[in-house]
């Protein structure tokens, strides 16, 4: 705690682009009147809050704030019925109405004007960094698949685990188009 309370001090949130693992933590910076939590990438470590009035609590546990005498917490009817909707209510909510969880790769600043919640991490790539396929490559990417599918289906009876993700229905019927081609049952 004392390391990450010391590299704060030096380098204020720019301490996310630096640390790793998995953690949460929660810091009154005195300076700028602020409190600042954040949560690791991948959200290995939990993190829930709560509000009552100008009091603000945080726990690992999101039962602990329910169970504090200044929150007093009791379902959220709206994320139950998401869940039983079968759809996944935001990631900052719980099954607890007057819980709230800060998402992976998030951070949860607080001022006297009020809170605002920041992503700081996204796995997604930006745009230019992912060298695509461009137009003329595309011809050698689909003989290189079907080299790919022609040398699995000749080493004997062959399935295919469909998934229902674009590969495994891309490779199933390329598999029996060649096997069409090829004169063998599908």
């Amino acid at each position: 705690a004392d390391v990450l309370l010391q590299a704060y001090l030096k380098w204020g949130d720019a301490l996310l682009e630096r640390i790793r693992g998995f953690f949460a933590w929660v810091v009154w910076d005195p300076r700028t009147r602020t409190l600042t939590c954040a949560r690791d990438h991948l959200g290995l470590h939990p993190l829930f809050w709560a509000r009552s009035g100008t009091r603000w609590l945080f726990s690992t546990s999101p039962l602990a704030l329910a169970g504090h005498p200044a929150i007093r917490s009791g379902p959220s009817r709206i994320a139950l019925a998401e869940y039983l909707c079968h759809r996944w209510p935001p990631c900052d909510e719980t099954f607890l109405d007057r819980v709230s969880r800060l998402p992976p790769g998030h951070l949860l600043r607080v001022r006297a004007g009020g809170h605002l919640t920041e992503r700081y991490w996204d796995p997604v790539p930006a745009e230019d960094a992912v060298p695509w396929l461009t137009a003329s490559e595309l011809p050698k990417f689909e003989a290189a698949l079907e080299k790919a599918v022609r040398r699995t289906l000749g080493s004997g009876r062959t399935g295919v685990f469909l998934s229902g993700g674009i590969d495994s229905v891309t490779v199933a019927a390329l598999a029996v188009q060649i096997g069409h081609q090829e004169g063998r049952a599908s």
